[in-house]
Order: C-alpha cells, then structure tokens, then sequence
C-alpha cells in the first residue's frame, strides 16, 4: 500500500520535520492515525485515536442521501435533514436507511390495522395497538368486541354485564353447596335466574294444593259422559286448571293426586246410579259408581268420592266426566258439594 503525497521542495525541511512528527502508520492490512504513533488493532482497517477530536461522517440531506448511487450495505451518513446518523441496512440495488438511535426519540401509539406493529420516521416511532376483535389481534377495550379464538381465564373473573353463551356453556368444576346458596334456573329463552331454595321447592318439589275448585252452578247428569266443569277455583296455581273447560295441565312433571267429591240427592223409591270417571291423558285412570234408593215418600243424599295418584309430565290433561245416568241423580251444588282437589305430591 502506498500514500501519495504531493511534490515537497527540498528547500522546505520544516513542513518535512512536521509530516514525519505526525505518525501515520501504513501497512497491507490496516492503517492506525493517532499522535502517538501506536499500531492499529489488528482487527480494525482504520485505527482512529484521538483525545481532543472525533470523527466526522459526510453531512448531506436526505435528498442527496437517498441520490447516492448503488449505496454498499452499511454505508453510513448524517442526514442533515432529520439530525440522524443513518445507515443503508439494504442492498445497493434496494437500499433502506434507517436512523440510529438518537436522545431525541419521539413516541406515539396507533390504532389502525389488525394487528400490532411498531412504525418509524426518522426519531419518531409509533406502536400501533389496534382494538382486539374477532378478525383481529389487538388491546382488550372498554368499548364492545368480539373476540375470536379459545380463551382460559385463570383466577377470579368478574362479569358486571349480562354474560351471554351462543353455544354450550360448561362448567367444569363447583363448589359444594351450603344451605344458605340460592339456586339457579334457566328459562325456555335461556336466561338464568337466581331463586331461592325456598321458592323452588314450594312450587316444584314439596307437596302443596295446586287445585282446590267447586262446582257452584246447577247442572244435569245423562246417560252420555260428558267433562264436569269445576267453576270456581280458590286455589288455582298458575292457572294449571281452566275453570271454563275443566281441564288440568300439568304444569311440571311429577306425581300428582286428583281427588273428586260429588254430592246428590234423589226423591223417589227407584234405583238411581251415576258413575264419574277420572281421564288422564284421553285414558280413564279410574271410574266409580254412585248408588241412591230412598224409601217412599222420602229424600235422601249421597256423594261420589273417587281419587287417584298418577304421573304426569308437563303438558299432559286431566279431567272428570259423570254419565252412564239410571233414573234421576239430583247434583248439589252449595258450598263444599262438589270439589276437586289435585295435588303435587313431589
């Protein structure tokens, strides 16, 4: 390796004493510039060393930089423009500068696109957190989103809103119960309820009336079985009995008792009978008959009492009907002379 230095008259031995002071070690491999006349590190092709100056890159603005033709990967500049040391991180063919880092980074954030990334201009940097959704990778807001993607939550999760499962919602652990707890129901529209233990087996699992009815308006038996309206219902829960059909709808399943108390009277000396059956689901799940010979001349009362325990689910029917009429069966209808009582047993 040579340096050429400009042609020196002999006539100038100062100037010469002055270059030969100044070291500047040249070798094949690496060159050392110092005052101190060390060698270069020998991993280093150029050794700078000074205590009182540094080194200056060319200065030029981002116009001049982005014109320098086929720039080498690696090549470095200062942009007078954006106040930045940049370096050409692409090929010649394809360069890209980018700053090194500076004192005066700026920093904003973003919410666009989805998903998260990180932008830079000159010392300005931008992360990008875009809103998480179904289609989406992003930061979980206050606002509504629908998030896609199996999710495990771990630890106590807290929901202040209405939590709503389109699919099957599973459980797979729970607490035991205590006898303080509250129960849960869930509706035909799916929506879960709290209830009290109380409630729910007051109305669904403990025995308890859920019918008491009378017949109050007069009526006439015949030879054809025909349904026998109750009227008047006192006790009517859920309004399981429709007083103007006399037809009982199961309001649950579960074990129900329908008992049926008649009661008529008869003025002459024949043999009159009436029967009275009770149907269940279109199918006679009992039948009695009632029986009255008074003497001569004289009036005498009697009832038809008939009761049954059956299953029923929710939905099914029942009824009473009274036919199959011999003679003349008079029906009393005061207060507590014809009822009907069903009851759920459990």
């Amino acid at each position: 390796m040579y340096l050429n230095f400009k042609k020196m008259k002999t006539k100038q031995p100062a100037l010469l004493i002055a270059c030969i002071l100044i070291s500047c070690n040249i070798f094949s491999q690496n060159i050392a510039i110092n005052s101190t006349g060390a060698l270069p590190d020998t991993s280093a092709m150029l050794d700078v060393t000074s205590t009182v100056k540094g080194f200056l890159a060319p200065r030029m603005t981002t116009a001049q930089q982005n014109a320098i033709p086929l720039p080498a990967t690696g090549l470095m500049v200062f942009n007078t423009s954006t106040n930045t040391m940049n370096v050409n991180f692409g090929t010649f063919a394809s360069p890209s500068w980018v700053a090194l880092a500076s004192g005066n980074q700026t920093y904003a954030t973003g919410t666009s696109g989805t998903d998260f990334n990180i932008t830079s201009t000159g010392s300005a940097y931008t992360f990008n957190l875009p809103d998480a959704g179904a289609a989406a990778r992003g930061v979980i807001s206050t606002g509504t989103q629908t998030i896609a993607g199996a999710k495990t939550l771990t630890g106590a999760t807290t929901v202040s809103g209405t939590l709503t499962a389109s699919s099957t919602l599973t459980l797979s652990s729970v607490a035991g119960g205590a006898s303080t707890d509250s129960i849960l129901t869930l509706n035909s529209g799916g929506v879960v309820r709290k209830r009290t233990v109380a409630d729910v087996i007051s109305s669904s699992n403990q025995t308890a009336v859920i019918v008491a009815a009378s017949r109050t308006n007069s009526y006439t038996p015949g030879s054809s079985y025909a349904t026998l309206v109750y009227n008047n219902a006192s006790v009517n829960v859920g309004t399981a009995y429709n007083t103007s059909t006399g037809i009982f709808t199961a309001p649950a399943t579960g074990l129900y008792e329908i008992i049926i108390s008649n009661m008529y009277t008869v003025a002459n000396s024949l043999n009159n009978t009436l029967n009275a059956r009770i149907v269940v689901n279109s199918v006679i799940e009992s039948e009695v008959a009632g029986s009255l010979t008074p003497y001569a001349g004289s009036t005498i009362g009697g009832s038809i009492r008939a009761n049954t325990i059956v299953q029923m689910t929710s939905g099914q029917t029942a009824y009473v009907t009274v036919g199959n009429l011999n003679n003349t069966m008079t029906p009393a209808v005061g207060t507590g002379q014809t009822t009907l009582k069903i009851i759920r047993l459990k």
